[in-house]
């Protein structure tokens, strides 16, 4: 059985800051562009927003596609 406790560490560690688990929330559904994310979490800076989204892509979190 796989350690849980490393398992969530790991987890949050990934995805633990309030704007990142907002942004994997928002693109639970279906994927989203740029702007749809944006308008999904209103409170969040674009800088941050893109940033947010590099650190989930560089994860292997989600894929970025160009439109």
């Amino acid at each position: 059985m796989p350690d849980v406790a490393a398992s969530l560490s790991s987890a949050l560690q990934r995805v633990g800051d309030r704007w990142t688990l907002l942004i994997v929330a928002a693109l639970l559904e279906r994927p989203l562009r740029f702007g749809e994310v944006q308008k999904a979490v209103p409170e969040i800076a674009t800088n941050v927003l893109t940033s947010r989204l590099r650190d989930l892509a560089k994860e292997g979190l989600l894929v970025s596609l160009p439109y």
